[in-house]
């Protein structure tokens, strides 16, 4: 028996001779969604333990008909690490009919220790100006560093004074 994932990323390479790229086409996927249609994006933690590399997600992505992608951060790390820039990777999610709509980047924006709390900041907002380049506007933004047994407990208004330091 195929495991979700494999199941999913078969569907994605067979979903655009299934569909036929005409429905994609029809879709303006980097442009604004018009009031009451939906615009799909996919997320890349659905195919993340195949380990396919960035660029390979974007052309599957993009080739079954989605209009936006949410890939981690550490694929765009690893993407920049083999020598491409942020500026070729904005022209391959164009090239693929995408929008970046969200990186998943686990900055531990929460933590208690303020030392591991101000460098969270930093590399959140590190994170925020590189999908600012690629033309997205949203991070994840879980509460990492009081995520843990280990870390604690944080009383919710400190958790709500430390979101808005990250805003």
């Amino acid at each position: 028996m195929a495991s979700r994932r494999d199941f999913l990323v078969k569907t994605l390479a067979a979903s655009s001779i299934v569909t036929g790229m005409t429905q994609a086409a029809q879709v303006s996927p980097t442009s604004k969604a018009e009031p009451g249609r939906v615009r799909f994006c996919f997320n890349t933690s659905c195919i993340r333990q195949q380990k396919i590399p960035l660029e390979q997600e974007i052309a599957l992505v993009g080739e079954a008909g989605y209009q936006g992608i949410e890939p981690w951060l550490n694929e765009i790390e690893a993407y920049l690490a083999s020598g491409e820039t942020l500026r070729e990777l904005k022209s391959r999610l164009t090239d693929a009919g995408l929008q970046l709509e969200s990186v998943i980047a686990f900055a531990p924006w929460a933590a208690n220790d303020p030392e591991v709390r101000a460098q969270g900041l930093v590399d959140a907002q590190t994170t925020m100006e590189m999908v600012a380049q690629l033309g997205g506007t949203k991070i994840a933004a879980p509460p990492v560093g009081v995520h843990k047994p280990a870390d604690g407990i944080v009383d919710l208004d400190i958790l709500a004074e430390r979101y808005a330091d990250l805003l």
